[in-house]
Order: C-alpha cells, then sequence, then structure tokens
C-alpha cells in the first residue's frame, strides 16, 4: 500500500469505549484508525492513545495527530513555514513530533536535504536552515568563524524554542554537530554524523583552503565549484542527470563571497577528536564506501571514539551519501531513530 497523502486526510469521527488504542498516519489507517504496527510500504510509528472515557473523537493523519489522535480539521500544522532568525534562513515544517534538525555540506545548502524532508516531515518536526553566508543566509559580512556557525545553531532552536533535538548534519553540519554536541550534550537527543571528521585541518588543508579562495576571487564561483562538484559525488553518479542538475542548481545560488567566507570558517573549526571521547549520545556515523573528501578511516576514528556510536557504510557513494543513494540513508536514519525513541 502506498504511503497517503496526509495533506488530503479528512477526519473519521467516530464513538470509541474507554481503553487504549493505536492511531497510526500508515496506509493501513485509510478507513479505519487502528494500526496493527506492521506499516506495509509505510514508515510511521503507533502513537499509543488512551482514551479516560467512551466519547466521539476524530482521528486524523495529518501532523495535528503528532502527540494526539484528535483533529480540528484545519491541519495548520502541514504548512511549512519559512522564516529568518538572525538572518539565517530557516524551515520548520511543524508539528508536534520530535525535531530533527538538518544541518547542509559545503558549499550547498538546506536544499540538499530534500530526499529527507519529504522522507520524516511526517513522522518528526523537520528543520532545515541555510547555514550563515550559503543559500538565503546572505550577509555582507562575511568574516565569520567555526564557532559562530556553532552560536548560529543553538540561537535556531531557542529561538524556536526546541530543548533537545536530533540533528543530522553532512561533512560541514558534521563539523557544526561534533562542536556543538561537545558545548552542550544536553541539547541533543541523538546525533547522526554523515560524511565528517573531529579531526581539524592540517597544514595541507590549509593551504588547499587557501589557494581555493584565491582562485575564487580571481575567477569566480564557476570555475571552482565545476571542478568541486566532482570530488563531491562518485565518477559514476556524477554522470547521472538528475543528480548532477539537482547539484548544479544549488551551486549557481551561491555568491563568491559566501563560499569563500565558509572556507574560513571551516578553516577555524577546533579539533574535537579528544572531547568527543566523553560524549554520551546515541550517535549514527554514515560515510560514503567511495567518499574521496573525507575518506572512510575518518569516520572509524569517530566510531572508536564515540561510546555509543553505530558505523555505517552506503556502498555506491561518494561524499553526498544523502543524495546518491537517498533511499538506503533514509532506512539507516529511520532505524537509528526508531532504535534511540
Amino acid at each position: 500500500m502506498d504511503k497517503p497523502n496526509i495533506a488530503q486526510k479528512s477526519p473519521i469521527i467516530e464513538k470509541v469505549k474507554k481503553g487504549t488504542y493505536y492511531w497510526c498516519a500508515c496506509g493501513q489507517s485509510k478507513s479505519q484508525p487502528y494500526c496493527d504496527g506492521s506499516h506495509k510500504g509505510s514508515n510511521f510509528v503507533p502513537i499509543e492513545v488512551i482514551i479516560p472515557e467512551e466519547k466521539n473523537v476524530a482521528w486524523c493523519a495529518c501532523k495535528q495527530s503528532g502527540n494526539r489522535p484528535f483533529c480540528d480539521g484545519t491541519h495548520k500544522s502541514l504548512q511549512m513555514k519559512s522564516l529568518f532568525i538572525n538572518g539565517l534562513k530557516v524551515c520548520d515544517y511543524g508539528g508536534s513530533y520530535p525535531p530533527l534538525i538538518f544541518i547542509h555540506a559545503f558549499p550547498l545548502s538546506s536544499k540538499m536535504w530534500k530526499h529527507q524532508v519529504d522522507f520524516f516531515k511526517s513522522q518528526y518536526r523537520v528543520i532545515t536552515y541555510d547555514v550563515r553566508g550559503l543559500g538565503e543566509s546572505k550577509t555582507e559580512d562575511n568574516q565569520y568563524m567555526m564557532e559562530n556557525f556553532v552560536d548560529d545553531f543553538f540561537s535556531i532552536i531557542d529561538n524556536l524554542n526546541i530543548e533537545k533535538s536530533y540533528v543530522c548534519g553532512l561533512s560541514m553540519g558534521g563539523y557544526i554537530i561534533l562542536r556543538a554536541a561537545s558545548k552542550a550534550p544536553e541539547r541533543f537527543k541523538g546525533i547522526i554524523l554523515a560524511d565528517t571528521k573531529a579531526e581539524k585541518d592540517d597544514d595541507e588543508g590549509l593551504l588547499n583552503r587557501s589557494n581555493s579562495i584565491s582562485q575564487i576571487k580571481r575567477n569566480g564561483v564557476k570555475e571552482f565549484t565545476g571542478v568541486f562538484l566532482k570530488k563531491l559525488v562518485t565518477e559514476k553518479n556524477y554522470g547521472k542527470p538528475l543528480i548532477k542538475e539537482f547539484l548544479d542548481k544549488i551551486l549557481i545560488e551561491q555568491t563568491p563571497a559566501g563560499i569563500c567566507g565558509a572556507l574560513i570558517a571551516i578553516a577555524t573549526r577546533t579539533d574535537t577528536s579528544q572531547v568527543i571521547k566523553k560524549l554520551d549520545l546515541p550517535t549514527l556515523i554514515i560515510v560514503g564506501e567511495k567518499d574521496i573528501l573525507i575518506p572512510l578511516n575518518f569516520s572509524v576514528n569517530l566510531n572508536n571514539s564515540i561510546k555509543e556510536s553505530n558505523l555505517v557504510i552506503i556502498p555506491d557513494s561518494g561524499h553526498l551519501t544523502n543524495i546518491e543513494n537517498p533511499k538506503l540513508f533514509n532506512k539507516v536514519v529511520s532505524d537509528f531513530l526508531e532504535l534511540n525513541k
């Protein structure tokens, strides 16, 4: 059974007796509100509902039913809310499910998470944002450090009144998470670190970033991103028009100043390889089998350092595992979240 379009759901009005019920937004609930948990063809989680006395209830598959099965029919929380917080473009897909925040890679934007937003927004309160200087988070002052990126993350969750959340970051997004989790682990329910590392840049890495900035200032963005894109995905996936065109559309939106600012910020990150040994958070580590930007050994280091971590290798993928193999990426993230509710 295909996953239903929950935006078109209508409440089911029914008189129910006192007892415990399991309401679910999976396809099994299209004609009746009870779910047996097998979820054939869907990825939903049943909600246990205790009805204290016989009454009429309106069951609905809309997001208003995240922590209660009763719906007023307005479906307000189905609307994605786009807002700016301290100059940062934030997309909040609403609902009362547990928050799940995605932080994007360099030199992309939150649009890179399209496959994950579509998959998870009916189960979690999905939030994405454009890191300062990239995407729609444009700024005139592009002189900032990694610590500013971390402060931006905390500013967003504070403004959205999020006490604890699951957070997933890829590459640069992982750098932000590692530093943020080291500073305030109590703000996290669990972390997903994709194609990232705890080590800071060595001298060669710093010189490469310096050369990239010089190249961008001299020749513009197009030449840099054209070469860099070939490093982000495998040669096979680079040859797939859907993947290349999807990434080209994101890259073309970036400005020289924004990319250079992000390069400087990444170069200023601290080494978290020692401090993460003290982390006591459920952690999923994901890496592409053929990632040439941050090879497998860095993910192995993370897995060996973080006590409650598991490592998953995504086959036939390079650096952008969430785009090159979104189906498997979503599954392993979903399984991790389910295990660590």
